[in-house]
Order: C-alpha cells, then sequence, then structure tokens
C-alpha cells in the first residue's frame, strides 16, 4: 500500500560532495541542528502530520489512515516526550552548500 512512497530523499553529506566537486573548485557543506521547541499536545505528530506524512496519507483510505496515524502518533510520544507540560523539544535538521565555481 506505501511501497514506494517517499517524502523528498536527503542524501549523506559525502554524497553531495562527491556529487558537486567536480562541478567547482571550492565546496563547503555543513549540517545543523536546529532544536524547535513545540508547543500543545502531541506537538511533533502534529508537525509531522502537515509534512513527512502528507505523501503518506494520500495513498490510504480512512479507516487505514485513521488506524497508522494512532500507531505513530504513539511512537512519536515515546520518541520524542514532552518537556514540559505543554512544550516538547524536536531537533529539525538541515544541510547548507556554498560552492564557487
Amino acid at each position: 500500500m506505501l511501497r514506494g512512497v517517499r517524502m523528498g530523499s536527503v542524501l549523506p553529506p559525502a554524497d553531495y560532495h562527491q556529487l558537486l566537486m567536480p562541478l567547482c573548485r571550492h565546496l563547503g557543506l555543513w549540517q545543523t541542528t536546529y532544536w524547535q521547541l513545540l508547543s500543545g499536545d502531541d506537538a511533533v505528530f502534529e508537525w509531522m502530520k502537515g509534512t513527512t506524512l502528507v505523501p503518506f496519507l494520500a495513498r490510504l483510505d480512512t479507516a487505514v489512515g485513521e488506524k497508522f496515524l494512532g500507531e505513530y502518533r504513539q511512537r512519536l510520544r515515546i520518541a520524542y516526550p514532552q518537556q514540559t507540560e505543554v512544550q516538547t523539544l524536536f531537533p529539525f535538521k538541515r544541510m547548507f552548500f556554498v560552492a564557487h565555481r
């Protein structure tokens, strides 16, 4: 049902280096983690539901989608426990490139 569905994929930094170096004389690349302080109950779930989960949910009918979301929500609660009553710390990674020809 979900075979072949993916949200954009991100390569490891070394792969980008290998792809881009032949095209430039200098390449800088780095990865940064922004620690987002999300508010509300199930904040990480709500964040993911509006981004990462969109292509997956589009392939599921309503009943299967609701079951999937329920299980996913529980796993996110374990992986990203609330830090306070209303806030959850969430690591949000970004990769940056600076290339000179």
